[in-house]
């Protein structure tokens, strides 16, 4: 990817988070891409178009950034939390970007939710096969990862949602708590 076009996508969503999508204007994305609006239309055709490559983008760096991650960890436990981690950071980081992306998913693309359930089915898949290899090296008893990734996954989801709708100083311990709990009914 060029540089011109990784500005304008990170450009985007920096605007997308700071205005949400029906306040910003192609002009802002421009503006702070240090290009020209005529420019950013030879990109990208609409709005919408910039939006959805942009998550796409992110989706991508995102699973990339959590791989490299998760390879520079040995214990099976520390990896799962690397993942509960970033699903929070995120959420700290950047909530109304999601909250941004939540509203805005359901009217876009086909192709941007499949994209988005592939990212979704890729995680999974690196929660089970972290699983699996706790399992066969002794660190968890024997559970049916497919379906403890889905209960894992979803249990950070919901204190991810904590923290996105603002109740993240209530419940500072809610994650470290909740993945104690997870991790201690698979535990060997």
């Amino acid at each position: 990817m060029n540089d011109k076009r990784m500005r304008m996508l990170m450009a985007a969503k920096d605007a997308f988070e700071e205005s949400g999508y029906h306040e910003t204007k192609m002009a802002d994305i421009a503006g702070r891409a240090d290009v020209g609006k005529g420019t950013l239309y030879e990109y990208f055709d609409s709005k919408q178009m910039l939006f959805e490559e942009m998550m796409k983008f992110l989706l991508e760096s995102m699973h990339d950034f959590l791989t490299s991650k998760i390879e520079e960890k040995q214990d099976p436990v520390e990896k799962l939390r690397v993942i509960a981690n970033l699903d929070i950071e995120i959420a700290k980081d950047h909530g109304q970007l999601f909250s941004v992306i939540l509203e805005r998913l359901n009217t876009s693309s086909e192709s941007l939710k499949e994209e988005f359930m592939l990212a979704r089915h890729k995680q999974l898949k690196m929660i089970e096969k972290i699983l699996e290899e706790g399992i066969s090296s002794g660190v968890f008893k024997p559970v049916k990862s497919k379906y403890f990734a889905y209960v894992f996954k979803g249990t950070i989801a919901q204190a991810t949602m904590s923290h996105s709708c603002g109740m993240g100083d209530e419940e500072e311990n809610v994650l470290d708590e909740l993945f104690d709990i997870l991790i201690s009914s698979i535990k060997s």
